[in-house]
């Protein structure tokens, strides 16, 4: 699904970031217990990281939009 595509969709909420520093990162918006969105600054706008905390472990999942190098740079 594109961003066109997402557009407008109810279930799209955009992330304000706004319940303030979760660890080492600046800014945060908490999901669910355990569970954080984190603004991460990458190759390209919108570069993200969740972060899971279950059992005293720490779990990162990051991903971007970008799939090859040419998308890459056009962000840059």
């Amino acid at each position: 699904m594109t961003a066109v595509e997402l557009h407008g969709l109810s279930i799209v909420v955009p992330v304000k970031f706004t319940d303030g520093a979760c660890y080492n990162f600046p800014t945060s918006q908490k999901i669910a217990d355990g569970v954080y969105f984190i603004k991460a600054k990458g190759h390209t706008n919108g570069n993200s990281i969740v972060i899971v905390e279950n059992e005293g472990l720490f779990y990162m999942f990051h991903g971007d939009i970008t799939y090859d190098m040419r998308t890459s740079k056009q962000s840059a």
